[in-house]
């Protein structure tokens, strides 16, 4: 290009280097302390967040607590989430993602969801849907270990150890009328030890028509695991549906 650069060419460098750089929203700029409640940080980090395109909101290491916090979406454009964490001890409830394109969750850590004090106070017989999602090692949950519900499209999950629980599901489907379509799945490097099952889709019987489709798992090693993989359609448990 020679020694000298046009005002364009200048322009143009500074527009490609930008590119790979994310703003970041850290929480403690949001008045998170170390051992406090970042429930409020969380939610206004987030939405800070969420309005700049190529964003990214920090969680730096130590330990917290963290109420029922919902992340809701759409964003002004691709969103990492980076939790790079000690121990995370849920008060009340879970992390809840909802009407995202294109999210990266990133980082290490424990989320401690006190399960033992929730399933005292479960209703799974209505409404309860667990749900623990990529680049996690989930031990002991007492139930899947990941969930995908209805309308899930476009997820790569990578990497994750699981065990004991029940394993990787696609589903609960079809309880619902016009549950939206779930689709392009990939669950990658997955290791399952002592779960009653391993991959499976389930779906209550006499369910009304959806879709399930283009869900793929690949490289996963079991060990001591009831069922490896498992396509249920006639999923019903403790009697809570008329199984026709």
């Amino acid at each position: 290009m020679g020694k000298n650069l046009s005002i364009a060419t200048i322009s143009l460098l500074l527009l490609l280097a930008s590119t790979n750089v994310r703003q970041v929203f850290d929480v403690k700029s949001y008045g998170a302390q170390i051992n406090g409640d970042i429930t409020q940080a969380l939610t206004q980090a987030w939405k800070a967040a969420c309005a700049v395109a190529r964003s990214k909101v920090v969680i730096s290491t130590g330990t917290y607590k963290l109420g029922l916090v919902t992340l809701l979406g759409p964003c002004k454009g691709a969103i990492e989430f980076k939790a790079d964490i000690e121990s995370f001890k849920g008060k009340d409830g879970w992390v809840v993602f909802k009407r995202i394109d294109s999210l990266t969750v990133l980082g290490s850590g424990v989320f401690d969801g006190q399960g033992q004090m929730a399933w005292q106070k479960n209703n799974c017989a209505k409404n309860i849907h667990i749900w623990c999602l990529i680049y996690l090692t989930c031990n002991g949950t007492g139930d899947d270990c990941i969930s995908i519900g209805d309308g899930t499209q476009d997820v790569t999950i990578k990497q994750v150890t699981c065990g004991p629980g029940h394993g990787i599901s696609i589903g609960r489907l079809g309880r619902y009328q016009n549950e939206q379509p779930v689709s392009g799945i990939r669950v990658v490097g997955a290791t399952l030890s002592n779960t009653l099952n391993g991959v499976r889709i389930k779906t209550w019987p006499a369910s009304p028509s959806g879709i399930a489709s283009d869900i793929h798992f690949e490289n996963v090693i079991m060990d001591n695991v009831g069922n490896p993989i498992l396509i249920d359609q006639n999923y019903c448990p403790n009697n809570q549906c008329s199984n026709e």
